[in-house]
């Protein structure tokens, strides 16, 4: 009698404890959905906070910001740099959605041409140079654009986040300011 008691014990026992393993799983995969949901970030006092993108960065003293700039192209625009000397801006476009990156440069090249393409603006000439490059930005991959045209330097660096979204850094520089002092400025959230 008391060895058929100890088996019911053992047995209700392994019960609650694949009841309580099931929870747990069941808790990890939603927390860990819910931290993949789609979002364009926010500002959070002096920083930018993207828990989706994972990435963070705090506005300098030598730049301003803005946010909640309107949709453009499909893209939210939820933040953008901007040097008080004019010199670098900076602008984060997101976008909810599956998205295949590969798409992104065919559009910017059939946008700007490839390689080096001319244009002029009445009686000025420009010659734009488009190529492409890779970068680690925050501990993460990025893919990115690069077109330069008279002095000026633009880099959209993009890529996929958890497949169902697309976040892209875009720097304007000028006058020998750097768009790596501007990625630099991207840290790991």
């Amino acid at each position: 009698m008391k060895r058929q008691k100890n088996q019911g014990n053992a047995a209700l026992i392994v019960l609650l404890i694949i009841i309580v393993v099931v929870v747990g799983v069941v808790a990890a995969v939603l927390i860990i959905r819910n931290n993949r949901k789609y979002t364009p970030g926010e500002m959070v006092g002096n920083t930018y906070v993207n828990k989706w993108a994972k990435v963070k960065v705090e506005v300098p003293d030598s730049y301003t910001y803005q946010t909640n700039i309107k949709k453009t192209n499909g893209y939210e625009v939820p933040f953008a740099l901007l040097a008080k000397d004019g010199k670098s801006y900076c602008y984060v476009f997101t976008r909810e959605g599956e998205t295949k990156v590969e798409n992104l440069e065919t559009e910017f090249r059939k946008m700007f041409g490839d390689g080096n393409m001319g244009f002029s603006f009445g009686k000025v000439g420009v010659q734009m140079s488009v190529s492409t490059d890779h970068r680690m930005i925050a501990g993460e991959s990025y893919d990115c654009l690069v077109m330069s045209a008279a002095g000026v330097r633009f880099v959209f660096a993009y890529r996929t986040v958890y497949d169902n979204g697309i976040f892209v850094i875009c720097t304007a520089t000028a006058g020998g300011v750097y768009e790596d002092d501007i990625f630099k400025l991207f840290e790991k959230y």
